[in-house]
This record gives C-alpha cells, structure tokens and sequence, in this order.
C-alpha cells in the first residue's frame, strides 16, 4: 500500500518548500513540483518528508495540537533506540525536535495508527533482536 500524505492543512505549507537548483535530479524521496517548463522547481525539506515517513513509525497518521507532544514521545523514543532520523552536511545525526513537529501540526497521512502498547511492543522487538545479534558476536 502506498504512503498518502496532505500537508495542505498545515499552516503556512509553503514556507515547507526549499528551491532546487536548475540542474536539479529528484531523488527517490523527494516530494518535487515542477515549473511550467517541466523542470524542477522547488522539493519538500528534509523534516518534512522525514516526518511523513516517520508517521508509520510512531503509529499516529496526523499531527495535532492534541497529539504533538505523544508525537514527540514517540519519536524521541525511536530516535533514543535507532538515532537519529535526519543527517547534516558532514554525516552528523540531527534529531527532529518537538518544534519541528510542531510546525507540522496538520500534516496527515494513511498510516495505521497504534496504541501505545502496540508502539512499546515493536520498541522492545527492535531492542531484543540487536541484543540477539550482539549476543551472538560476543560468543
């Protein structure tokens, strides 16, 4: 099933955007529009498009000002687990942060929402099978 995402309820959504230059090649990832002569004009940022992926990760499928900061809970702990989500220049991790997720309240998508048993589940999952592979190379 395909990620279907609407971020036209997020204020100000334009300001989301970040131009590209004019030889330009969209990546898989990219979320691009193209100008009236067919090439790429500007791409969503990189928070942006990490937090429409990450929406299946945390198990909600809308950020709300009632759900911002279970939101941030969520990704903290994922990002405490699995580091964090986004890369700078140079290689360095850069976690989202609560303000990121905020600007994004009204961001909404298809992923199937989870309980927070459900989300505690799949965290621990995570955690057993790297202490297996790490039980396994010490012996």
């Amino acid at each position: 099933m395909s990620l279907n995402f609407k971020w036209t309820d997020i204020e100000n959504f334009n300001e989301l955007f970040e131009p590209v230059p004019s030889d330009y090649q969209p990546r898989m990832y990219d979320y691009v529009v193209y100008g009236v002569d067919k090439k790429p004009e500007k791409r969503f940022n990189s928070k942006t498009i990490t937090l429409i992926f990450m929406s299946i990760v945390v198990g909600h499928n809308r950020i709300t000002a009632t759900n911002v900061k279970d939101w941030f809970i969520r990704l903290e702990l994922w990002q405490d687990i699995s580091g964090p989500c986004l890369t700078d220049s140079t290689g360095k991790g850069v976690r989202l942060t609560f303000a990121d997720i905020q600007r994004h309240i009204g961001l909404s998508t298809n992923a199937s929402i989870e309980s927070w048993a459900t989300f505690c589940k799949k965290l621990r999952s995570i955690v057993e099978r790297r202490m297996k592979k790490v039980g396994e190379k010490a012996a």
